[in-house]
């Protein structure tokens, strides 16, 4: 239950990212220019996920270390496969979704991927919801 409320989670990050875009295309790219724009918009989303994240891990409850983890991993796929539905429904190559990941290029996706990997673990600690198990053997 508690992944599938992760996922549930992780869907509202989707309009996150669908308005991010929609206002870097119009307002920060006509006003920046697409070299500005682009690495402040992965920035602000960064900060969004993260957002998001603070606000609603810890409806999940309590859990393992590896349960967050695990949670930042299933984050970190979803968001992969989104990006690589969205490229290839627009008729795109494989290698303009690589090129999205390459930060020479002035991208800074990859910032928005390590926030998804990461907030899940990061906010069950600042929020104390990690239960450490104690070794049986040893007690």
């Amino acid at each position: 239950m508690k992944y599938t409320k992760a996922v549930l989670i992780w869907l509202l990050i989707i309009p996150t990212i669908i308005i991010n875009a929609i206002l870097r295309r119009f307002i920060t790219e006509p006003l920046f220019g697409d070299n500005f724009a682009l690495p402040l918009s992965n920035i602000i989303l960064s900060f969004l996920v993260f957002y998001i994240a603070y606000f609603f891990i810890p409806k999940l409850g309590k859990g393992k270390v590896s349960e967050f983890i695990s949670i930042g991993i299933i984050w970190l796929a979803l968001i992969s496969f989104f990006d690589l539905i969205i490229n290839l429904s627009n008729n795109l190559f494989i290698s303009e979704f690589f090129y999205a990941h390459d930060i020479t290029h002035g991208n800074l996706w990859f910032i928005v991927l390590v926030i998804c990997f990461l907030a899940p673990l990061l906010v069950a600690k600042w929020k104390n919801l990690i239960i450490i198990e104690q070794n049986k053997r040893f007690k």
